[in-house]
């Protein structure tokens, strides 16, 4: 409940201030597209959202705004505002929200989102494939209204969506490729609208994340405010590559869909990377949050800067690596038992010796 109150004043500050309402017609835009909020679950800690075009009426675009090339349609996402991290999950693909974007070129729609409203991609006349998910319960009239050059449709339920025969209105569907799932022709080919397709029981054209891995799945973090995570997603060349993220402790630290994390006090807290395709792939690491404070002692690992210099104090001979804040290497190198320093070039680094990792700051 905590959390939903909390949610639930940041909306309201955000109205006022203008962070959520950037214009009459979408209330913010995240990697290219526009969003409307619809509500905030109580005891949920995300808002629900729907995928909107920047504007309500014709034009629906302003030049050089129009979504184009491949898109991918999340289903959950993060973002930074007022300085808190807050979660959105996308419901429906509102009306008109992609109408005439001639530069489309294929559409990836994430599973968990279940609506298509009218004329969502109508006259989007250039592009080729659309993946439906399994989740989608809804495809309104005319939403592909004058799609050209479609000329593959991907579709995962077992069961043939009923649709009306004008989804695809103008559309020559008997030369668009329809994949299915295995063992589903028969049904397929039974239903309306859809057995006007060219039936293809491959899913080839929809690749299943195979595994998700973690750079690190336990970290031990000392003094360190931001810490990135890095995810590698395999075959590279799946679908759908969009992962979730999620921390089991918003109050240890937050997570943003980059994996970023944000620490906030001591503590432990999992942090997991979830694929959005359906495939059940995540990967988790435990984090450990020792401390929050410059210069505190770590499983016997002190670390401290003064006067341009780094100084660490070890149990033990370890490796050190320096990083950029950027995550680029510095400087990798031998510290022998005891006490050791290194003159650094002015700026912000990281510091790791084995799973102890320390922000400084070189002035």
């Amino acid at each position: 409940m905590k959390r939903a109150f909390l949610l639930i004043v940041l909306f309201v500050l955000a109205a006022m201030t203008g962070t959520y309402l950037k214009a009459a017609d979408y209330d913010f835009k995240y990697q290219g597209l526009y969003y409307m909020i619809k509500s905030i679950s109580i005891g949920i800690d995300y808002i629900e959202v729907s995928v909107v075009p920047e504007r309500a009426t014709p034009p629906y675009y302003s030049k050089g705004n129009e979504p184009t090339g491949v898109v991918t349609i999340p289903y959950k996402f993060s973002r930074e505002v007022e300085g808190n991290t807050i979660h959105y999950v996308v419901k429906d693909i509102q009306k008109c929200t992609f109408f005439d974007c001639v530069g489309l070129t294929r559409v990836n729609i994430s599973n968990g989102i279940t609506s298509i409203k009218e004329l969502a991609f109508a006259n989007c006349k250039s592009m080729t494939q659309v993946n439906i998910p399994k989740s989608i319960t809804q495809i309104k009239d005319s939403a592909f209204l004058e799609c050209a050059g479609l000329n593959e449709v991907s579709v995962r339920w077992d069961t043939p969506l009923v649709i009306n025969a004008n989804v695809f209105e103008n559309v020559d569907i008997k030369n668009v490729t329809l994949r299915i799932p295995e063992g589903k022709e028969s049904v397929y080919k039974a239903a309306a609208v859809w057995k006007e397709f060219k039936i293809e029981e491959d899913m080839s054209s929809i690749v299943l994340v195979s595994s998700v891995t973690l750079d690190h799945n336990i970290l031990d973090l000392n003094n360190v405010s931001v810490y990135k995570l890095n995810a590698t997603v395999q075959p590279a060349h799946a679908t759908c590559k969009t992962l979730e993220w999620k921390s089991s402790n918003e109050g240890v630290a937050t997570v943003d869909d980059d994996g970023l994390l944000n620490i906030i006090a001591r503590g432990t807290t999992v942090i997991t990377a979830s694929a959005i395709d359906g495939s059940n792939k995540s990967d988790s690491c435990t984090v450990h949050v020792h401390s929050i404070v410059a210069n505190e002692t770590i499983d016997g690992v002190n670390i401290w800067v003064a006067n341009g210099q780094l100084y660490l104090t070890l149990l033990s001979p370890q490796t050190v690596d320096v990083y950029h804040m950027s995550g680029a290497l510095f400087r990798t190198f031998s510290a022998p038992a005891g006490n050791t320093s290194l003159l650094l070039p002015e700026g912000c680094y990281i510091v790791r010796i084995a799973n102890t990792i320390t922000k400084i700051m070189v002035r």
